[in-house]
């Protein structure tokens, strides 16, 4: 569908524009297929483009190529140097879209990917849930998630509370929503089953207001997105709604970075951490600057002298750069790249 081109053209040169010039588009493509690789993950933190981590999941490279080939071909992007850049053709067509769909400001999918399936799953159910039984009516429920019908039980008060509980719940989205633009309201109720009225599916949503199931998923994310960080932020304003928040297990990205992260409070040493792990020295370097991302309290002091830190946040400062080679080169050739990753690692440290 046309529509769908469109949003994945924007979403790439979203990405490239956040890569200020000094990434390739196609690592916007992994930024935005949600590779967890250490140089995702960490051009994501440094360039403040992790939101859009993995919001094309089934993009092939194939297609990637093409969305790529279109945007230089069209002159809304150049090459230079190995990385993409946008053009003034491309930056303009970008802050029009950016206006038109506002709502992609509130996508955070490198803080909520995990957890924002989970999360709707449960506030569905629970309304479809309350409102069965406020009208004493039996129900198939939307969602088959054992886990999730079970969680959903458990949250529902006894039977003479049930009202005031409802009301709440009512209250409690429909503060958020009046924060929402009309079509963005609309999109999140239709889904909603209640009395005599089966929740829409988001192809119906798509048909309904001629968007493509692209677009429709998105403005989905971004409705969820928004209303978990307000629940975050002002927790005591949604009380009901912040018990169906899930829990983040976890800050760090792989299985295997936290691996090593159990590691290093009896081994530091990276030959001895590859020796124990059975990995690449070169691995157990991204997984530390995947550390170094997520956890304050990683001491990159072991790896990197406080000098050499601050002769690379200078130079990266001084030339307006987070290029490896380029600072690599300026400080002629005295740090290794894991300097500079791990440095730069921590400038871009990540607070979930």
């Amino acid at each position: 569908m046309k529509e769908g081109k469109i949003v994945k053209e924007q979403l790439f040169m979203l990405a490239c524009h956040r890569f200020q010039g000094e990434r390739s588009l196609f690592g916007a493509y992994h930024l935005l297929k949600g590779k967890r690789s250490a140089q995702t993950i960490q051009d994501g933190a440094l360039f403040n483009a992790l939101p859009l981590f993995g919001l094309l999941p089934q993009l092939s490279y194939t297609e990637a190529e093409q969305v790529v080939n279109a945007l230089l071909e069209n002159g809304k992007v150049r090459e230079t140097d190995g990385a993409h850049q946008l053009t003034e053709k491309g930056e303009i067509q970008l802050d029009a879209w950016l206006h038109d769909h506002s709502y992609v400001h509130h996508i955070n999918n490198g803080l909520f990917q995990q957890t924002d399936v989970l999360f709707w799953n449960r506030l569905a159910l629970l309304v479809q849930s309350l409102n069965a039984l406020a009208t004493g009516t039996s129900f198939i429920p939307v969602v088959g998630d054992l886990d999730v019908q079970r969680f959903v039980k458990s949250a529902l008060p006894k039977p003479a509370e049930r009202h005031r509980y409802r009301m709440k719940v009512y209250k409690e989205c429909a503060a958020f929503l009046r924060k929402r633009d009309r079509l963005q309201a609309e999109l999140f109720v239709l889904q909603l089953s209640r009395q005599r009225r089966i929740g829409e599916t988001r192809q119906q949503l798509a048909l309904r207001y001629r968007l493509s199931l692209m677009e429709v998923e998105l403005r989905h994310k971004s409705n969820l997105h928004a209303l978990m960080a307000e629940i975050s932020e002002n927790p005591h304003d949604y009380e009901v709604l912040l018990h169906l928040l899930p829990t983040i297990q976890s800050r760090t990205s792989t299985a295997s970075a936290r691996k090593t992260a159990s590691l290093l409070s009896r081994v530091d040493s990276v030959q001895e951490l590859a020796h124990i792990r059975g990995l690449k020295p070169a691995t157990i370097e991204d997984h530390l600057v995947e550390i170094a991302l997520f956890d304050r309290s990683f001491p990159i002091d072991r790896y990197v002298s406080e000098e050499t830190q601050k002769n690379i946040l200078r130079v990266s400062r001084e030339l307006r750069t987070l290029k490896l080679k380029t600072i690599r080169t300026a400080l002629n050739n005295e740090v290794t790249y894991f300097d500079i990753r791990l440095t730069l690692a921590r400038k871009g440290f990540i607070q979930c």
